[in-house]
């Protein structure tokens, strides 16, 4: 049962429906099974039980045996729903007066009216912040006045900090959706160009955003195939990719990146197999290092190991068109052009505006 200050359930049925029928959740059943799930688990107050285990059997079919520390199949198709909600209401669902998202780090998600504080999943909302409260042990007046100033100053740094955290937070959120975008189904330049724009602010905002250098390198990377010459965009790229690796070496994101340098620009075979190698080992259960290291075994005339990897990646997390097309070239180069043709037909019914 809803609380009172949670928007009634058919309220949130109809944002759901609506926001399923878009162009885009309409081509992803993943997502769409994921959000679906989430939300009636919460509709029927059932918030407690949305577990990534939970998620993992009822969404994913996982067996039984499913350990979340070995398999971040959860986590990873987690930030692609966010990153979708994100391009859902920035596009389309601009104007809708109910917003249903779903919060990093928890797979409950909130249903939050425009102008209204976001309720949480057992029916109640977000509680203020305590206001502080202070003991005057002495009527002195300078003492009594130099604490007010010190909580004041304290409570202006507070605020400041959090939202500049908010507005990195809302930059990075609008940059990835163009980004996903892009890559999904728009190759835009101009869209490219925005979020590159987005992750600028939040350099700006942040010069230490290892995100934002990594946001930024990815946009250089895909300028390159069809708005930019490489030789401009490529030295971008590997600059920025170098500063996101000072900053945080832990990152298997920058890793890929710069695989894909050394791959379609330096031609430099090697380090791109040891990039992409280093991504994989870093997080063995994220699917793109493996997608992008099967264009280096393709590139290398190692089909059926290209093959492979295009498998296991679609088995980790499914990509769509993507691994249809990366499918219909190892066919393609391996002189089965039926099974060519037939992958490259799946990949155009699954995204028509891409071929």
């Amino acid at each position: 049962m809803l609380g009172a200050n949670m928007p009634d359930t058919m309220t949130v049925s109809e944002q759901l429906a609506r926001i399923l029928s878009s162009p885009v959740f309409a081509n992803s059943p993943r997502m769409r099974r994921f959000l679906e799930f989430v939300v009636a688990e919460t509709l029927q107050g059932r918030a407690s039980q949305i577990k990534e285990y939970a998620v993992a059997i009822e969404v994913f079919g996982k067996r039984p045996d499913y350990d979340p520390q070995t398999d971040s199949t959860v986590r990873t198709e987690a930030t692609k729903l966010r990153t979708r909600l994100g391009r859902y209401y920035a596009t389309e669902g601009v104007s809708d007066s109910l917003v249903i998202s779903l919060p990093k780090g928890t797979y409950v998600p909130q249903f939050q009216e425009r102008g209204c504080e976001p309720s949480t999943a057992n029916g109640g909302t977000l509680p203020p912040a305590p206001s502080p409260r202070f003991r005057l042990r002495t009527p002195n007046r300078v003492r009594v006045a130099g604490s007010i100033l010190i909580v004041l100053a304290a409570g202006l740094w507070l605020f400041s900090r959090v939202q500049r955290q908010q507005r990195l937070s809302q930059l990075e959120a609008k940059a990835d959706a163009l980004m996903a975008a892009v890559s999904e189904d728009d190759w835009s330049g101009d869209s490219i160009l925005r979020a590159m724009e987005y992750y600028r602010q939040m350099l700006s905002l942040n010069p230490k955003s290892t995100s934002g250098y990594e946001g930024l390198a990815e946009g250089y990377i895909l300028l390159s195939d069809f708005f930019m010459a490489p030789r401009e965009a490529m030295p971008k790229a590997e600059l920025a990719l170098t500063r996101a690796s000072q900053l945080d070496p832990r990152s298997w994101r920058h890793h890929v990146s710069l695989g894909l340098v050394k791959l379609q620009f330096e031609w430099d075979w090697p380090s791109s197999r040891t990039e992409f190698q280093t991504a994989m080992n870093m997080d063995p259960n994220e699917p793109l290092p493996r997608h992008f290291y099967s264009w280096y075994l393709i590139s290398e005339g190692r089909l059926i190991e290209a093959r492979a990897e295009i498998e296991h990646a679609e088995s980790l997390a499914e990509s769509g068109d993507f691994g249809r097309w990366e499918l219909a070239l190892c066919s393609y180069f391996s002189g089965q052009y039926e099974d060519a043709v037939e992958q490259a037909r799946r990949a155009i019914a699954i995204q028509p505006k891409d071929y």
